[in-house]
């Protein structure tokens, strides 16, 4: 089931997310985001043993299969914690814009299916910012054929967040003489 989703989503975004069913819960979505995450930090976990990359700046200062280990373990809980603050955040938006058709539950299942390229970050090095390009294409046909909406609308929710993130941290950085 899991394979047959993961290439669903990828080769008929707009087909998948327009028949996506919502009204089942969110416990689906969030199994298949759990597969590609723990997949992603297993690997992120064998390439930081074999030196290939290096570790995070939080467990730098421990043995490589401590940092490993804890990989496995922090990894998909941030990332999780990431999910639902972020599908938090654009389904407020969502609402804000008036483009909110399928609840909440729409919004998680479009974002938790929409990380399916993330499994690109197995990849050292250019796996990163090849998957990031792809969860942005992703979530925006997610977001625009589960609820309907047009392409104005998510353009919004997907870049004001980003503004306002921008903004909050220059004025931070300003007021904290961080320049």
């Amino acid at each position: 089931a899991f394979a047959q989703t993961f290439l669903d989503v990828l080769a008929r975004p707009k087909a998948f997310f327009s028949a996506m069913p919502v009204g089942h819960g969110i416990l689906k979505p969030l199994l298949f985001f759990l597969i590609i995450i723990q997949a992603v930090a297993l690997s992120q976990s064998v390439w930081q043993l074999l030196g290939i990359i290096p570790p995070s700046m939080l467990t730098e200062n421990l043995g490589r299969s401590l940092q490993a280990a804890l990989v496995l373990v922090l990894y998909p809980l941030e990332v999780c914690v990431f999910l639902f603050l972020d599908t938090a955040i654009n389904h407020f938006f969502l609402r804000l814009f008036k483009a909110d058709t399928k609840g909440f539950e729409g919004t998680f299942r479009a974002e938790a299916y929409s990380a399916a390229p993330m499994l690109l970050m197995i990849v050292p090095y250019i796996g990163l910012p090849l998957a990031m390009i792809g969860v942005v294409v992703y979530k925006y046909l997610g977001l625009r054929h589960v609820h309907g909406a047009t392409s104005k609308q998510v353009l919004a929710v997907l870049v004001l967040p980003m503004l306002l993130a921008m903004v909050v941290a220059i004025v931070l950085t300003l007021v904290t003489g961080g320049v």
